[in-house]
């Protein structure tokens, strides 16, 4: 039985690289559905991701605020944190690249970070949350030094939701 389910799972997983490469063709279409989903969940899309100098964390985030029982805001912070707080930069790039999958959708970002949070802060009685995508500077003046990627002119911070973390424990 195990051999099975492996042999179905490297189908799966072979018909996915194969196709995500080709998602503007017929099969691509077709099978979006079924594909989609996991190939921007482990980061396997065809998206080059090049340039030189590294310019930084793209200017797309979701801000959470978790509030305690008296309303009181407990902590404040972004997702993916801002820097890099790892050792290997390889754990970072997969919360950028995961982060791009939770941007999609409202509902994505709420089932994700909504319980997620509620754990880290357990004195937490809710958690909200927004969705922020600064506007981008110049390559040009990114590239002479002057600015970074994601200091650029307006961008949009829109509310997604207020978790309730009571509706999560019990």
């Amino acid at each position: 039985m195990a051999s099975i389910l492996i042999s179905v799972f490297l189908a799966y997983h072979l018909f996915c690289v194969i196709l995500a490469p080709n998602s503007m063709s017929y099969l691509g279409g077709r099978f979006h559905w079924v594909v989609a989903p996991y190939v921007s969940f482990f980061n396997l899309a065809s998206q080059w991701g090049f340039f030189a100098p590294d310019p930084g964390p793209p200017p797309v985030f979701i801000e959470f605020e978790t509030v305690g029982a008296d309303g009181e805001t407990l902590a404040t912070g972004t997702w993916p944190e801002k820097g890099d707080p790892f050792f290997l930069r390889e754990r970072q790039n997969r919360r950028i690249g995961v982060a791009r999958f939770l941007m999609a959708a409202n509902e994505r970002i709420e089932k994700t970070l909504g319980p997620y949070y509620c754990k880290a802060y357990p004195a937490a009685q809710s958690v909200k949350l927004w969705r922020v995508v600064k506007g981008m500077a110049a390559l040009t003046d990114v590239a002479e030094g002057k600015r970074t990627i994601g200091d650029g002119q307006g961008g949009t911070r829109n509310f997604v939701t207020q978790f309730l973390c009571i509706a999560g424990r019990g």
